[in-house]
């Protein structure tokens, strides 16, 4: 069984964007999470990529995150393939996950994080390494997409049929879309009440516990 943890980045942000951080905060916030993902007892267990899609030549990936990566054996894959992101963060995410389709698909479990995050405890990969399994968040009737765990072929058939555009053009958020889709194809879940993890909520200027 092989596993791979997708660590999910967009460093470079249009500004005008008040909903997130940006610049210098949002790298630290970055360093910050990776650092603290890093420190998980069993993570020389498993592959771990760190994605971003935002990356160009004049905006390159910043050179602390790469270190980060090489010191950690992690592999990263950038790009300047971000034309959804900006209007749907969702939406952003799934074009994502196509440019990686093909790393994605050798693998049987995927564990998505997103590290501008940071981890509080370690409760959920525990959780997920004792019982391979999809595992999510739930509040109400969406998932927290922050933090979860997906069999990647479910995850790669979810990636194939959703339309970005329809996304966009309807302000369709990623954390009902996949709920929904798990619940209208009957695919099994488990739940977890606390996923560990501490979120940014830039319009408060707070970080909030899930």
């Amino acid at each position: 069984m092989k596993i791979l943890t997708f660590l999910s980045i967009a460093q470079n942000t249009d500004p005008n964007n008040r909903t997130t951080t940006h610049g210098k905060e949002r790298i630290l916030q970055y360093l910050d999470g990776l650092d603290k993902f890093f420190q998980y007892s069993k993570v020389g267990d498993f592959d771990v990529f760190i994605a971003d899609n935002t990356i160009t030549k004049d905006n390159p990936l910043d050179i602390r995150i790469e270190n980060i990566a090489h010191k950690n054996n992690a592999h990263v894959i950038s790009c300047d393939k971000n034309e959804y992101g900006c209007r749907n963060k969702g939406a952003g995410i799934i074009e994502q996950w196509r440019y990686c389709k093909e790393y994605m698909l050798k693998y049987d479990w995927i564990i998505y994080f997103e590290p501008r995050q940071l981890l509080r405890h370690f409760d959920f990969l525990d959780s997920f390494f004792l019982n391979p399994r999809n595992l999510f968040n739930r509040i109400f009737n969406f998932f927290h997409t922050g933090l979860f765990a997906v069999e990647r072929k479910t995850l790669i058939n979810f990636i194939d049929v959703v339309s970005l555009d329809w996304m966009v053009n309807s302000s369709t958020s990623i954390e009902y879309l996949l709920h929904d889709y798990f619940v209208d194809n009957n695919y099994k879940f488990h739940t977890i009440q606390d996923s560990g993890i501490l979120w940014h909520d830039v319009c408060k200027n707070r970080w909030e516990a899930w």
